[in-house]
C-alpha cells in the first residue's frame, strides 16, 4: 500500500510523456511566439542586465510576467533560439504540474478520512486524486498550453499556483509566520509568472470549505480576513494589469461589445466549455467572438448553468465536493470569461487548464460516491475510469502536432472555424514568418478581404503593399477607408501618415500624425514616425524632440535612441549622441548598425582629444 502513491506517480509521468511526445518536433508558431520570443531581443539575447531590467520594468505581451519573461531568456541563455529545448521544458512543468495535482489533491482529501477508519479505507481517497490528476495530464484542451511556446506562463503559474496550495496546507495545519510567508511568497511569484492566479485566495477560501472543511468550525469573516494579504497583493497586480492593457489597447475589443454581449457570451462560454471537456473533438486556436449570440442559446446556458449551481448549492452538506469542484470551476475562469475583453476571442482551450480542475473533482468524487453505495460497480467504473484516460491520452496525442509550425496551426483553425477573417490574417502572418513570397501573404489577405470586405486589417495590409509597390492611388484608397472604419484608432493615422512621407507630403504625414497621438499620446512608435517627418524635412531639432518623447515613452526603444544619437551627432552634440548610442547598444548589443555608429562616434572621440590644440 505504502508504493501504491509511487506507482501512481511513475504511470502519470510516463502516460503523459508517451500522449505529448511529439512536442519535440513542432517549432514556432505566428501567434505570440514573435512577439514573446522568437524576433523579442530583450527575450531572445537571454539573461543580462538590461534584459532582466526590462523584465520587471516593461510590459511583456499586454501584461507584466516578470517571471514567465525570465524563463523564456534562460531558455535562449542555455538553448540559443531553438524552439525545441522549449517545448520539452513545458512539457516538463506540465508533467510536474500533474504530479503536484495528485500530492495536493491527496493530501488535502486524506484529512476526509478519520483516524480510526482502516487503512484500506484511507487508500480509497487515492484513486479519485490520481483520476484527476490523470484528466489533467492528459486532457487534449491542454495541449495549447503545454504545445505553445507562449504559453510557459500558463503552465509556470499553474506549478506556482498548486505549490502555494501545498503551503497553505502546512500552514493550515501548524499556522506560523514562516509558513504564512511562504503562502505570500508563492502567490507573489505565481502572479509574476501570470495574471490568472487573481482567483487564488478564492480558491483557498474554497478548500477551507472542502476538504479542509475549517468553516463551520471558523466563521467565514475569519476566514477571509487572515487572507486579506493575498487578496490586496492580488487587488494591485489585477490593477496593474488592466492599466497595462488599457494603454497597450488590448482591451479595446470590450468596447466594441456592449457589455450584456460580453455577460451572455460568458454565459454561452460556460457551458461550450463543459462541451469541449466531455466530447473535446473540434479543438481549435481560435474561436471566434460572434457578436450577439441568439437569445435562446444566451437563455439555454444560462438556466443550465443556474440550474447546475442550484443543484450544488443545495447539496452542499451532502456533497460538498460538489459544490467545491462546481465553484472552483465557475471561479476560476472569472478572469477570462469575457466579462473583461481582451482580444477578438469568445473563449480559448488554454483558459481552462486550471479551471477544469474542479470539474474533473466532480466526476472523481461523483465516482467514489457511486463505488461506496454499490461495491459491486467498483471493477466496472475502475475499467470506464481507464477507458476515458485512454481515449483522452489518443485524443492529445493527435492535437499535439497541430501546434507543429505556423502554416499546420492556420490550417487546422481553418478547418475547425471554416472561412473567418481571422485565419486568413493569421495565415498572411504565416507566409510572411516563413518566408514565403510577400505574392502569397498578398493573396491570403485579399482573400480574408473578400470574405470581410469591411475588416479593416485586410485594407490596412493592402494598402501598406500598395505603397511599398509604389501605387500610391491604390494605397491612399484603402488607408483612408481604414480611417472611416476605425476613426479612433491611432494606428490608422500612423499608418496614413506613413503614407504621406513615403510621397514626400510631409505636413501632411505630420497632420495625420499629431491626430494619432491626440487619440494616444504615449505611443513611443508615433513619435518615431515622427521624427523620420522632420528628418527627411530638414528640421533637426525638432527631429530630436520626437526622438527624446520616443524614449520616454519606451525607454526600451532601442532603434529610437539609436535614431537620437544620429540626430545629436549631426546637430554636433557628440556626447550626447555618444551617450544615446550606447544606451541602444546595451538595449540590443547584437544589432550591427548601432555597433557601427557607436564605433564610429567613439573613433571620432578619440580622434578629437588626439588631436593638437589650436594656437
Amino acid at each position: 500500500m505504502r508504493r501504491t502513491p509511487l506507482l501512481i506517480i511513475l504511470v502519470l509521468v510516463a502516460a503523459t510523456f508517451a500522449a505529448f511526445w511529439q512536442v519535440g518536433s513542432c517549432g514556432f508558431v505566428t501567434y505570440d511566439d514573435p512577439s514573446y520570443v522568437q524576433y523579442n531581443p530583450m527575450v531572445n539575447q537571454g539573461l543580462r542586465s538590461a534584459a532582466l531590467l526590462w523584465a520587471f520594468s516593461a510590459t511583456h505581451g499586454a501584461n507584466w510576467h516578470p517571471l514567465t519573461s525570465l524563463s523564456h531568456m534562460l531558455d535562449c541563455s542555455l538553448f540559443d533560439l531553438n524552439p525545441v529545448p522549449m517545448h520539452w521544458e513545458n512539457l516538463l512543468l506540465h508533467v510536474l504540474n500533474a504530479v503536484l495535482v495528485f500530492v495536493v489533491w491527496r493530501r488535502l482529501s486524506a484529512r476526509l478520512a478519520p483516524a480510526e477508519e482502516t487503512d484500506d479505507r484511507r487508500v480509497d481517497a487515492i484513486w479519485p486524486s490520481a483520476f484527476v490528476a490523470g484528466l489533467f495530464a492528459l486532457h487534449p484542451t491542454h495541449v495549447e498550453s503545454v504545445a505553445w511556446i507562449s504559453e510557459r506562463k500558463d503552465v509556470l503559474s499553474t506549478a506556482l499556483w498548486l505549490l502555494t496550495i501545498l503551503a497553505y496546507a502546512r500552514w493550515v495545519e501548524r499556522p506560523t509566520r514562516g509558513r504564512y510567508a511562504l503562502v505570500l511568497v508563492g502567490a507573489t511569484l505565481g502572479l509574476m509568472a501570470k495574471p490568472m492566479l487573481a482567483t487564488l485566495p478564492c480558491t483557498l477560501l474554497l478548500l477551507d470549505f472542502w476538504p479542509l472543511r475549517r468553516w463551520p468550525t471558523r466563521s467565514w469573516g475569519a476566514l477571509f480576513r487572515e487572507k486579506i494579504p493575498l487578496f490586496s497583493l492580488v487587488a494591485v497586480l489585477c490593477v496593474v494589469t488592466l492599466l497595462v492593457q488599457r494603454a497597450l489597447g488590448a482591451t479595446d475589443y470590450g468596447e466594441k461589445f456592449p457589455f450584456t454581449m460580453r455577460l451572455g457570451n460568458a454565459f454561452v462560454s460556460y457551458a461550450r466549455y463543459l462541451g469541449k471537456t466531455f466530447w473535446p473533438e473540434t479543438l481549435s486556436p481560435f474561436y471566434p467572438h460572434p457578436g450577439w449570440w441568439p437569445w435562446a442559446v444566451v437563455l439555454s446556458a444560462f438556466a443550465a448553468v443556474a440550474a447546475v449551481s442550484w443543484l450544488a448549492w443545495r447539496e452542499r452538506e451532502r456533497r460538498p465536493w460538489f459544490v467545491f469542484g462546481w465553484c472552483w470551476y465557475l471561479g476560476t475562469l472569472v478572469p477570462v470569461i469575457g466579462i473583461t475583453q481582451v482580444g477578438a476571442q469568445s473563449m480559448a482551450d488554454r483558459y481552462t487548464y486550471v479551471s477544469l480542475l474542479g470539474i474533473f473533482t466532480i466526476v472523481a468524487w461523483g465516482g467514489v460516491e457511486i463505488a461506496t453505495r454499490w461495491p459491486r460497480l467498483r471493477i466496472a467504473l475502475a475499467a470506464l475510469a481507464t477507458l476515458v484516460l485512454v481515449a483522452c491520452g489518443i485524443r492529445t496525442a493527435y492535437q499535439v502536432p497541430v501546434w507543429r509550425n505556423g502554416i499546420g496551426l492556420v490550417e487546422h483553425m481553418k478547418a475547425s472555424i471554416g472561412e473567418h477573417e481571422i485565419v486568413y490574417r493569421e495565415m498572411g502572418m504565416a507566409f510572411l514568418l516563413a518566408g514565403r513570397p510577400e505574392a502569397d501573404v498578398a493573396a491570403a489577405y485579399r482573400r480574408g478581404h473578400e470574405v470581410k470586405p469591411d475588416y479593416a486589417y485586410f485594407l490596412n495590409e493592402l494598402g501598406m503593399q500598395a505603397m511599398r509597390a509604389k501605387r500610391p492611388d491604390e494605397a491612399k484608397a484603402k488607408l483612408e477607408r481604414v480611417i472611416q472604419l476605425l476613426p479612433h484608432d491611432p494606428a490608422a493615422y500612423a499608418n496614413f501618415g506613413n503614407f504621406f512621407m513615403s510621397i514626400g507630403q510631409y505636413d501632411e504625414a505630420e497632420r495625420q500624425l499629431r491626430k494619432a497621438l491626440a487619440i494616444r499620446p504615449g505611443l513611443g512608435g508615433v513619435h518615431r514616425l515622427m521624427a523620420d517627418v522632420h528628418m527627411k524635412a530638414g528640421r533637426l531639432e525638432k527631429a530630436r524632440d520626437s526622438l527624446l518623447e520616443a524614449v520616454r515613452c519606451d525607454r526600451w526603444d532601442f532603434g529610437a535612441w539609436n535614431q537620437l544619437g544620429v540626430i545629436e551627432s549631426k546637430l554636433g552634440n557628440h556626447a550626447a549622441a555618444e551617450k544615446a548610442v550606447a544606451r541602444a547598444n546595451w538595449i540590443n548589443p547584437r544589432e550591427r548598425a548601432i555597433e557601427f555608429n557607436l564605433k564610429y562616434l567613439r573613433q571620432q572621440k578619440a580622434s578629437t582629444s588626439a588631436a593638437p590644440a589650436s594656437r
